[in-house]
């Protein structure tokens, strides 16, 4: 009993393997760049692992009707990466891939399309390749099974904590980030808002000589003089304007400055994960993080693109 437990774990191992291989195959073609698919750092897709097991261990009793088995592995394996993107996005609040541009999606978390895919390597799996991976295993000893088994669950447990340990910070530093520009957002609204209820009371009972006097008194008050011949001139057009040239300056740089603070609680390690994931997954969406992810792409971007032309 245990050494056939043993050699299921083995073939996990081995289609997780393959599934990588697929992936990264796949997506590298579409990319037109070469791509280590999958959330783990190793060479395995553990959801094809799981997939391809559940499949063999479920529906080894339906292959004498190939219609049941191809319509059975789709529900079999819709359902696992239905939960697998749910559980996912409640873990690390990111949804990793994304079918709402295919037809027939659910959720975005999977899609006809996929579906039909997976439906048609299940049959490939059962007629053709678990016969030869079973009989690959079943040709190893008892002590080399154990020892794959044990080296296996080894790199793949400390890969997994490695990698999970990473994407919770990640997503800490997200919502450090997204803190840090809705409060610039936050205080460019509310400062606008005060200039602007104060450039219109003034716009009801000054004259237009008044009204520039006016607005060289708040641009001294706010410390920056030199915008006043500038803003003379756009006063007329749009008060909000006047909100821009007051404030903005000071607030980026007070959002610079904690972007930077940011960035120097990451490691080197950190942003070569960070490079990884999002290259892997470039449908990775955040939930809760949105505008701080969008600029970490665009960072992560800048960055490859420097490397990319230094190497030219």
């Amino acid at each position: 009993m245990e050494l056939q437990i043993a050699k299921i774990f083995l073939w996990f191992v081995l289609y997780s393997v393959l599934g990588w291989v697929y992936e990264s195959i796949l997506c590298s073609v579409m990319s037109r760049s070469l791509v280590n698919r999958g959330f783990l750092n190793g060479p395995y897709c553990p959801i094809y692992g799981v997939g391809a097991v559940s499949v063999v261990l479920l529906l080894q009793g339906v292959t004498d009707t190939p219609v049941a088995l191809f319509f059975s592995s789709i529900v079999v394996t819709g359902v696992l990466e239905y939960f697998t993107s749910w559980l996912l996005e409640k873990l690390f609040h990111a949804s990793w891939w994304d079918y709402h541009d295919f037809p027939f999606n659910i959720n975005g978390r999977v899609c006809l399309y996929g579906a039909l895919v997976f439906g048609v390597l299940s049959m490939v799996l059962m007629y053709w390749l678990h016969p030869k991976i079973s009989g690959f295993v079943d040709s190893f000893s008892d002590l080399t099974v154990m020892f794959f088994i044990g080296a296996a669950a080894a790199l793949m447990m400390a890969d997994t904590i490695v990698t999970v340990k990473h994407t919770l910070a990640m997503s800490s530093r997200l919502r450090q980030l997204q803190q840090a520009l809705d409060d610039y957002k936050g205080q460019l609204v509310a400062h606008g808002e005060q200039l602007r209820d104060k450039l219109q009371t003034g716009l009801e009972t000054l004259t237009p000589e008044e009204m520039k006097a006016r607005l060289r008194e708040a641009l001294e008050t706010h410390g920056d003089p030199q915008r006043l011949e500038e803003l003379r001139s756009r006063w007329q057009s749009s008060v909000e304007t006047a909100s821009d040239l007051l404030k903005q300056d000071q607030l980026k740089a007070e959002l610079r400055q904690r972007i930077e603070q940011i960035k120097a609680r990451s490691t080197a390690m950190s942003r070569f994960q960070d490079r990884r994931l999002l290259k892997a997954f470039p449908a990775l969406r955040s939930s809760e993080y949105g505008d701080a992810l969008e600029r970490l792409k665009e960072k992560l971007s800048e960055i490859s693109s420097r490397s990319d032309q230094k190497n030219d």
